[in-house]
């Protein structure tokens, strides 16, 4: 049996075993501090946004910008906007707009309870991080409390895995 390796930078996949395999490569360069990270973070409404602010600023990120989004075409270009400023190394989404957080009953105006409105809008947000920050990681947040416990489960993980 002939062993043949096809790599590129971003897979490989590895014709040794009797299915192929693909192996995603993931790799976080050792050069960027946790605390040089670059963080967009973003979830429905306004309200929990300074304390997100203060808990990444009081363990010393630094390059953070978060803020409110709402299911709404301002909104959505305020969201563009942010994604083109600069390479994100990390965009968060609040539970809320991912839809983990289904009990939650919003209370602020402009922002949604209809799941069904919830999941379409999830759906085109999560389309416009892909499409416009490609190379950042993205973090899924359990809670408005998980930003920080959300990045290190992300990247905690990459860093292992190097």
């Amino acid at each position: 049996m002939t062993r043949r390796l096809i790599t590129s930078s971003l897979f490989s996949i590895n014709k040794n075993f009797s299915i192929p395999t693909l192996i995603i490569n993931r790799a976080v360069s050792s050069t960027i501090g946790l605390n040089d990270l670059k963080i967009l973070g973003f979830g429905a409404g306004n309200k929990p946004v300074p304390e997100a602010r203060k808990s990444l600023a009081e363990k010393g990120y630094n390059n953070i910008k978060i803020f409110g989004i709402y299911n709404t075409k301002e909104s959505d270009q305020e969201l563009i906007a942010a994604l083109k400023e600069k390479q994100w190394d990390v965009v968060a989404i609040g539970s809320y707009v991912n839809g983990f957080d289904q009990a939650a009953h919003y209370q602020e105006k402009g922002v949604s309870t209809d799941r069904t409105e919830i999941l379409l809008w999830f759906n085109r947000v999560l389309n416009l991080v892909h499409e416009l920050a490609p190379k950042s990681k993205i973090v899924l947040l359990k809670s408005p409390h998980d930003l920080f416990d959300g990045i290190q489960r992300i990247l905690g993980v990459e860093q292992k895995q190097t």
